[in-house]
């Protein structure tokens, strides 16, 4: 079914799961994008960002698990469950290699992905990373869903696009799921164990850290820290702007294609 100029969208099973994604139609290295943390997520997000992407490659934005129309299952929400969700993807589909993108939650997933399977990503864009901040943004206890009205004034393209996106979230058993997630996340344990500072120093690859100064729930200084954890990483904030759904900024997608456009990443430090 196409959704939005050349976007269409899909549905494969990997690990078990029905994983929907879509896909926008481009030439060149395939880009996979992960969504972020918030109940009202989805591939769906990245709708605003899809045509420019295409210019440099084809896209593919999926709904991670306990999101958008992909499965929720009653349980086992986990860092695993995320990251096999993208290389179910990546193996479904007969990529030999990506790039790949994360905004906040999805650049730690897409992050984790890298680092267990770097001979599949070339180039990594984390896009206001969620993975070295101490605490989660939300919790389960304050948790409530947002109602189509307050959908509506997030800065969608159009009502009917946060309309859409509204009736994905409410499906029976989204609250239950997503209260699971945050548990998950919030747990100090978890957040140890599978936090990027574990990891960052050993991945090799060209990485983007890119982060907006109107970012409040993720601040500046975690992606300082993460560019200098990253033997080739990269590093640029960007100076306000607003984004759709209060997402990516245009000025982070535009450094992420600047990014993956590059014959070669020189190594900065």
């Amino acid at each position: 079914m196409t959704l939005y100029h050349d976007v269409s969208e899909k549905y494969l099973t990997a690990n078990g799961m029905r994983i929907r994604y879509l896909e926008c139609a481009g030439k060149g290295r395939p880009i996979v994008v992960v969504h972020g943390l918030a109940v009202q997520n989805s591939g769906d997000q990245w709708l605003s960002s899809l045509d420019a992407l295409a210019k440099i490659g084809p896209v593919y934005a999926l709904d991670v698990p306990g999101w958008g129309l992909s499965d929720m299952p009653k349980s086992g929400y986990d860092f695993p469950m995320w990251v096999g969700a993208i290389g179910g993807l990546v193996d479904e589909l007969g990529f030999e290699e990506i790039d790949l993108i994360g905004q906040s939650l999805g650049g730690w997933i897409a992050a984790l992905y890298a680092h267990q399977n770097p001979e599949k990503v070339r180039r990594l864009a984390l896009l206001s990373n969620a993975g070295l901040n101490p605490t989660a943004p939300r919790s389960a206890s304050t948790f409530a869903l947002p109602t189509r009205e307050q959908l509506r004034g997030m800065g969608y393209a159009t009502e009917a696009m946060a309309d859409a996106i509204y009736d994905q979230m409410v499906r029976p058993g989204r609250e239950e799921a997503y209260v699971q997630i945050l548990d998950y996340i919030n747990d100090p344990g978890v957040r140890e164990e599978w936090g990027l500072r574990n990891f960052l120093a050993e991945m090799k690859m060209p990485i983007l850290f890119g982060q907006s100064d109107t970012n409040r729930a993720i601040r500046p200084e975690y992606a300082l820290e993460g560019y200098k954890l990253a033997p080739h990483g990269r590093l640029v904030v960007t100076m306000g702007g607003s984004a759709p759904g209060g997402y990516n900024t245009p000025e982070l997608v535009a450094a992420a294609i600047r990014f993956f456009s590059m014959d070669e990443v020189p190594p900065a430090h």
